[in-house]
C-alpha cells in the first residue's frame, strides 16, 4: 500500500487534479482497499496537497531563526574577555602620550615624520575607543532582561494569596517593559515577594473591613517602575489601611531586635523601616 501512496502522490504533487483524489478514481486504480481505507487515503493525500513538506519546513526554519538561546555563563565569558580587551585597549592612550614625549627627544629633522606616526595612531586610537566600547555595551544588553520576568508572576500571586486570604485585589502593572541585568532581576524577587506579602496581609482589608469603612470591596495594588536618569524605581503600593505601628513596635521589642529606649527615639519612618527585615513579619503575620 505504500507503494500505491507513494505513486499516487507523486502523481498529484506533479498533476495537482482535484479528481485524482476522489474515491472512484482512487477505487479504480486501487481496488483491493476497502471503504474506509479508501477514505482514509482520501483525507491524507488532500491533506498533503494543502500543506506540502516544503513549505512546513520552510516554515520552521523561519521561527527558529528568529532566536538563540545562550547559556548565561558563557555570556558572563563575553563580557569578562570584553573587559580585559577594553582595559588592554586603555594601555593605548598611555604609549600615545609616551609616544609624544619621545618625539620631543628627537632631532629637529626627525619630528616632523614621528609627528605624522603620532597623529595617525592617536588617531586610530581614539576611533577605536567609541567602537570597542558600543561592543561592550551591547554584550551587557545581552544580559537585559525585562522586568515583566519578575512583575508577570507578581500579579499572578497577588491574586492567589488574596484568594486565600478572603480578600479582593486588582494588581496594576507598569513598567514592566523596563529592562535590568539579569543579576539586579534575580536579587529583586524576594524583596519584592515581601512588599506583596506585606501589603495582601496587613494592608488591603478584607470586603467586608473596607465596606463598613465606605471603600470599594476590591483593593488596587499597583506595582511600578520607572526610570530616573541612571536609576530604576521600583514602587509598590496599595489603598489598604497602612501599618499598625503599635503591632510594629511590639513586634520589633517582642523579637529583641531593639530596645525599649532605641524604640522610643525612632521617628514614625524610622519606626515603618523595622518591617523590611524578613525575620521580623515574613514567619508569623499577626498585627
Amino acid at each position: 500500500m505504500r507503494h500505491c501512496v507513494a505513486r499516487l502522490k507523486t502523481r498529484l504533487m506533479v498533476k495537482p487534479n482535484p479528481a485524482c483524489r476522489s474515491p472512484l478514481h482512487l477505487q479504480r486504480n486501487l481496488p483491493w482497499l476497502s471503504l474506509l481505507q479508501l477514505r482514509l487515503l482520501q483525507l491524507y493525500l488532500l491533506l498533503l496537497h494543502l500543506h506540502p513538506p516544503s513549505a512546513l519546513a520552510s516554515e520552521s526554519e523561519l521561527r527558529l531563526s528568529d532566536t538563540v538561546r545562550v547559556r548565561l555563563d558563557r555570556l558572563d565569558d563575553v563580557i569578562r574577555l570584553m573587559g580585559e580587551v577594553l582595559s588592554g585597549h586603555h594601555h593605548l592612550h598611555s604609549l600615545v602620550d609616551q609616544a609624544r614625549e619621545l618625539c620631543a627627544t628627537l632631532p629637529i629633522e626627525q619630528q616632523v615624520p614621528f609627528h605624522a606616526f603620532n597623529r595617525e595612531l592617536k588617531d586610530s586610537v581614539l576611533t577605536h575607543d567609541s567602537l570597542m566600547s558600543d561592543v561592550h555595551d551591547r554584550a551587557l544588553q545581552m544580559r537585559m532582561l525585562p522586568l515583566s520576568v519578575v512583575f508577570d508572576p507578581l500579579a499572578k500571586m497577588s491574586r492567589e494569596l488574596a484568594q486565600s486570604l478572603g480578600k479582593q485585589v486588582d494588581c496594576r502593572v507598569r513598567g514592566s517593559e523596563i529592562e535590568l541585568d539579569r543579576q539586579m532581576i534575580d536579587r529583586l524577587s524576594d524583596p519584592l515577594i515581601h512588599l506583596l506579602r506585606n501589603a495582601l496581609d496587613h494592608g488591603v482589608e478584607t470586603p467586608l473591613v473596607r465596606q463598613a469603612a465606605g471603600k470599594p470591596l476590591r483593593g488596587q495594588l499597583k506595582i511600578e517602575a520607572w526610570q530616573d536618569a541612571g536609576w530604576v524605581v521600583v514602587e509598590m503600593h496599595d489603598d489598604g489601611a497602612g501599618i499598625a505601628l503599635d503591632a510594629v513596635r511590639q513586634k520589633a521589642l517582642a523579637k529583641q531586635l531593639i530596645t525599649e529606649e532605641q524604640l522610643n527615639a525612632l521617628s514614625e519612618q524610622e519606626t515603618l523601616e523595622l518591617i523590611f527585615p524578613a525575620r521580623l513579619f515574613y514567619q508569623k503575620h499577626d498585627y
